[in-house]
């Protein structure tokens, strides 16, 4: 049994490190963390671009001082045209700065902190394609949700929702869509803008600045994936371990048993046939009348005439046991063969068999010498047995 279980602590620190690692891996694929700021710790290549309406008549501005370890810019609106703005950009651009498309589908929040110097509400668009609309380089042709939030003079963290965001009607009233028809793809996304709104101030320097910009997003499949995975290693150890629980503790039954056959009466008598010592004319005797539920030290002295410290010291000195010790492995090495070879068989019969009128009493001995019931080590032979059985049969 020694072995089993030491097979069995290193299966289980196996699997246990093995759980960590997955569990580990899950996590980290559940819970997506991508940076786009700092720039060197990016996970997608962009550059900035600044935006104003200039192109449609307006003289607004924006300046952009610093984009790599922050978003460094400033806006200003002036009321030249009806609709005035500016805006900062990132966009994406593959390895050879050429503008491409990013799948940005796994995120579902932006996340940054940000500081501006007044008070002002600014918005951030997210520039996706429109399968029918949308023209390659062509922004006013993407959809671009968007969302508000508010800025301060503060540092002050901000989480948008990226699956959460609106369509100006503006743009589907141009390209005459319905207003309800609020739906845009994260999977191809041209470029991210941060840009004022009609609640800015007119006319006066806006400094912005952005830094810790962040996409996150969860990926629940994964974990449900490792946790599936998980449960069925764990469900394989501990099949494992039952069944190969039951087989060693069998084998270790047989071996226990194989060992102490030798205290069986007729064996223990065959085994030196011509000796006639003091201790064997004890064994003999026990030997003889163990079955005997009214046996007792007392009884043995006065049968054999022989001092009762002088048969514990003879007992000492052959078999290592007292008495009371010997008899008992005799009667429970006696349950242990009718157990093991009876096909069917009461324990409490086995018990009055062997020399026991208590049956609690027998069950606490037997459990005691091998590490299980009666009843368990009668199930657990019977177990070992019929496999062996129906082939013999085949």
């Amino acid at each position: 049994m020694i072995g089993f279980y030491k097979r069995a602590l290193y299966g289980l620190l196996i699997l246990l490190v093995t759980s960590i690692v997955l569990v580990l891996i899950a996590l980290d694929q559940t819970f997506l963390s991508s940076p786009l700021m700092p720039r060197q710790a990016s996970t997608y290549g962009w550059f900035s671009e600044t935006d104003t309406d200039q192109y449609d008549g307006g003289s607004s501005t924006a300046f952009l001082s610093d984009d790599s370890f922050l978003l460094d810019a400033e806006l200003r609106l002036t009321e030249t045209i009806e609709r005035p703005y500016t805006a900062v950009s990132m966009v994406f651009h593959d390895a050879n700065n050429q503008r491409i498309h990013r799948d940005l589908s796994a995120y579902q929040q932006i996340t940054f902190q940000i500081k501006c110097s007044t008070n002002t509400v600014l918005t951030m668009l997210v520039y996706t394609v429109d399968q029918v609309i949308t023209q390659p380089h062509n922004y006013l042709t993407y959809r671009a949700p968007h969302s508000y939030f508010n800025c301060s003079s503060q540092w002050q963290p901000v989480t948008l929702d990226l699956t959460d965001m609106t369509l100006p009607a503006w743009w589907l009233h141009m390209f005459n869509l319905n207003l309800a028809d609020n739906g845009y793809s994260l999977e191809q996304v041209a470029k991210i803008q941060l840009g004022t709104t009609a609640q800015s101030p007119l006319n006066e320097t806006i400094r912005v600045q952005v830094n810790s910009l962040t996409l996150r997003g969860e990926d629940w499949q994964t974990l449900y994936l490792t946790a599936g995975l998980l449960i069925l290693l764990w469900l394989g150890y501990i099949v494992w371990f039952v069944r190969a629980h039951g087989h060693a503790l069998v084998s270790g039954l047989q071996h226990k048993i194989l060992s102490e056959r030798p205290l069986v009466a007729y064996q223990q008598l065959s085994l030196a046939p011509h000796r006639n010592t003091p201790s064997d004319a004890i064994i003999r005797y026990l030997a003889e009348h163990f079955s005997n539920p009214d046996l007792n030290v007392e009884i043995a002295v006065n049968a054999l005439g022989i001092n009762r410290t002088k048969m514990n010291e003879l007992l000492k000195a052959e078999l290592g046991l007292t008495f009371t010790g010997y008899l008992n492995k005799l009667r429970l090495a006696e349950a242990s063969r009718l157990l093991s070879e009876s096909d069917s068989c009461n324990i409490a019969d086995i018990a009055y068999t062997v020399g026991y009128k208590n049956i609690s009493y027998f069950n606490k001995l037997f459990k005691e010498e091998y590490g299980c019931t009666p009843k368990s080590f009668k199930q657990h032979f019977d177990k070992a047995s019929s496999p062996q059985s129906e082939q013999n049969s085949h």
